[in-house]
């Protein structure tokens, strides 16, 4: 897990638990007024919204948890994953690489191919 998500989760978290807090706090300390229910269920309804921003940054799209999924299962198994992704560079190839991509066949130029092989993958010559 890189740095950037566990950031991204963690403070989702911290305020899914503290809007949580902050609300049942709230309403205990004075359960017959209308502004501190009022406010009990505004708490409520952020700590909701914070849980399931947690989880869009686990996962945004559903059929990247696919690839994603196959990726893993690859792994298991010990396969090699190919990849497929002519002119991804940069910070871009940083991040495809680091999800367990091994080879690549789809350079189109030598200084793409050198990138990918300085970034770590192999690179199959078609």
């Amino acid at each position: 897990m890189n740095v950037y998500l566990f950031n991204f989760e963690l403070s989702f978290f911290s305020i899914t638990i503290s809007s949580l807090i902050l609300g049942i706090f709230a309403y205990y300390k004075n359960r017959t007024s209308a502004i501190n229910q009022i406010f009990c269920l505004f708490c409520m309804s952020i700590s909701i919204w914070g849980f399931f921003q947690m989880q869009l940054g686990i996962v945004p799209d559903i059929s990247i948890a696919l690839i994603l999924a196959k990726i893993e299962h690859a792994h298991k198994a010990n396969k090699p994953v190919d990849g497929h992704a002519p002119m991804v560079l940069g910070e871009a190839l940083k991040k495809y690489v680091s999800h367990g991509i091994s080879t690549e066949h789809e350079c189109s130029d030598l200084e793409e191919a050198r990138e990918k092989v300085k970034a770590g993958l192999k690179i199959i010559i078609r």
